[in-house]
């Protein structure tokens, strides 16, 4: 019998909390606020929350359990585009896509789709919100992690409406992973 599991990691309406702190050696990250404010030649950090799984052609693993702690770090360059972007889940996995070693990072209508050189790594981010991103990721040929991750500026609880309606409408994305691989 297969082991299946689905992965969804939903748009959170709040995202988690902002912040960060200067990467290792020389390298400066600004924490997240807004897309509109980032500036070129900057890297920025954004915090929030995640959810991971592992995979093989033999079984499939996931805690279930999504959990704060997960950091999304992006290099813009001059004309703030990605060239960099790395994810550090709250579960401990670690993925990175650099163009400057030979990944490719493409942007289209607010989907940055980040894939390694040797195509076994994979990341979609959203970027098409003013105060969130989210995303998903698989790394591994054959066997590996994959995940979701929301992260970005949460809104004051002070300046969320306790009264009222409101309508919203976003975008989601989804990992699924068989023993057959990971979609």
């Amino acid at each position: 019998m297969k082991n299946i599991a689905l992965l969804f990691f939903p748009l959170l309406l709040v995202a988690c909390a902002s912040g960060g702190s200067g990467g290792g050696g020389s390298v400066s990250t600004t924490p997240f606020t807004t897309f509109s404010a980032i500036a070129p030649n900057t890297t920025v950090q954004s915090s929030g929350g995640s959810t991971q799984f592992t995979y093989s052609p033999a079984a499939v693993s996931s805690n279930g359990q999504s959990t704060s702690g997960a950091t999304l770090t992006t290099k813009y360059d001059a004309s703030t585009n990605p060239t960099a972007i790395s994810i550090q889940s709250a579960q401990g996995a670690s993925v990175s896509i650099n163009t400057a070693i030979g990944d490719t990072i493409t942007t289209t209508g607010g989907i940055v789709l980040g894939t390694s050189k040797d195509a076994n790594t994979n990341l979609l981010v959203s970027t098409g919100f003013e105060y969130q991103s989210f995303g998903v990721w698989a790394a591994g040929a054959g066997s590996g992690t994959a995940g979701a991750f929301a992260v970005g500026n949460p809104t004051a609880a002070a300046n969320i409406p306790t009264s009222g309606s409101a309508s919203f409408t976003g975008k989601s994305f989804g990992v699924y992973g068989s023993s057959a691989g990971v979609y």
